[in-house]
């Protein structure tokens, strides 16, 4: 049996904000900017498989309109997957949380977000990746930021959905 190696990258994108504390005071050719820094840093590195934190589908504050969509596009990758965590609608629409690029094909993907709030809230994307017909489990995780109580119990239900998963599965990965 060969061995297929696979570049992994995690990055937290901020919303595409670049270094500008706030991402609703980034402008949208600023933000377009920053993301086609990200897709030529992806380039660069080679990667096979990004997993992205705080990526916005269509946050008015991250100028309405897809990230991962246009980092797929601008990075060449034929495969991505969203999580959204945090969907609020009405006069401000916000809807963001983890996704994946991958230069092979998803094959299973489920969102699991740590509360019930509609702004902030974490999570994880599970996805299954067929590399070579060997299918590959991937967790993206975005744990709470300001608390390790909190930290410690979104990774006590990572490790408990997990479990479930494998059990479900009726064998390990």
């Amino acid at each position: 049996m060969s061995t297929q190696r696979l570049r992994l990258l995690t990055f937290n994108i901020a919303h595409g904000r670049g270094l500008t504390p706030i991402q609703g005071l980034t402008s949208l050719r600023k933000l377009r900017l920053n993301l086609r820094r990200i897709a030529g840093l992806l380039g660069e590195l080679r990667v096979d498989l990004v997993a992205l934190q705080e990526i916005d589908e269509c946050s008015v504050w991250a100028g309405s309109f897809d990230h991962l969509e246009y980092l797929r596009t601008h990075a060449g990758f034929p495969h991505a997957a969203f999580g959204i965590n945090n969907r609020r609608s009405g006069l401000v629409n916000l809807s963001y949380g983890n996704a994946i690029l991958s230069r092979f094909p998803i094959a299973e993907t489920e969102t699991i977000v740590f509360g019930k709030r509609r702004l902030g809230e974490k999570g994880f994307l599970f996805a299954e990746i067929d590399v070579g017909g060997r299918v590959v489990p991937i967790v993206n995780l975005h744990l709470h930021f300001g608390s390790r109580r909190r930290r410690l119990i979104q990774l006590d239900l990572l490790v408990t959905w997990l479990r479930s998963k494998e059990r479900d599965r009726g064998r390990a990965w």
